[in-house]
């Protein structure tokens, strides 16, 4: 009997870890997968120990971008954080060129507190080092497909970790990240969808520049952007003076 016992537990075992196994699958293209999503800080793990991310009402999530044109951004600071990037491969990139961030640090303050767990001057300058020579600094990169959310894990030259899903991390504010801007890419108008309450778009070129400010409210048709040009922008929404929602924009 105990032979058959043991036999029967081994199995549910080996089961249960396959299924596990097949729920978090490496992505076939992850490239293609960094660069078309828009990923969000989970935790932070500098020399091996960890500092989970918590939303708090100052502070939804922190928004890392990967752009098409070799540059990505972190936004959801008091300003925009740009630098360049290039692939080695599948696994592995470089980044290079923190000017925009080493201006923006200056004006602002260093060490603000991200919540009681993060600083900005441990995202920013630990984890996304800012070579003062403009060396290259290497990553290594995984993105994991888990039922319908992706995680990636970014390690550092001094193997420090940062994770990100692909979905909002905040749950009860989860209504304001059902807002739609669409279409995306776009060409001359650009719709809203899920607004319940007034609030204002504003527009950002990748380096911080802010080119269109307009109210806009749940009975708003449109928002003409026929005078941008091609190109990638930001967009926020902010209502009462903060942040409810940002993402890319694609001008075609």
């Amino acid at each position: 009997m105990k032979p058959i016992l043991y036999i029967l537990i081994n199995i549910i075992l080996f089961v249960g870890f396959s299924e596990n196994i097949q729920a978090q699958e490496e992505v076939e293209n992850p490239q293609e997968e960094l660069v078309n999503n828009e990923w969000y800080l989970t935790k932070l793990v500098i020399e091996e120990e960890e500092f989970p991310f918590i939303p708090n009402q100052n502070l939804q999530n922190i928004n890392l971008f990967f752009q098409v044109d070799d540059q990505f951004l972190i936004t959801e600071f008091s300003e925009i954080n740009v630098a360049s990037y290039e692939f080695e491969d599948n696994e592995n990139f470089y980044t290079w060129d923190w000017g925009s961030m080493a201006s923006m640090s200056q004006s602002s303050n260093n060490n603000f507190a991200i919540n009681e767990n993060i600083s900005d001057q441990m995202y920013l300058n630990v984890f996304w080092k800012n070579n003062e020579d403009n060396s290259p600094y290497y990553y290594t990169y995984t993105i994991t497909q888990a039922e319908n959310d992706k995680e990636l894990i970014i390690t550092n030259e001094n193997n420090d970790k940062a994770y990100y899903q692909s979905t909002p991390l905040s749950v009860e504010n989860q209504e304001k990240h059902n807002l739609v801007l669409y279409p995306n890419p776009a060409q001359e108008e650009i719709y809203i969808e899920n607004l319940t309450a007034t609030a204002e778009i504003e527009i950002y070129t990748i380096s911080g520049k802010k080119l269109l400010q307009q109210q806009v409210n749940s009975s708003t048709e449109n928002i003409n952007i026929s005078n941008l040009s091609a190109g990638i922008y930001l967009y926020s929404f902010v209502q009462n003076g903060k942040k409810i929602k940002t993402g890319k924009l694609v001008k075609e």
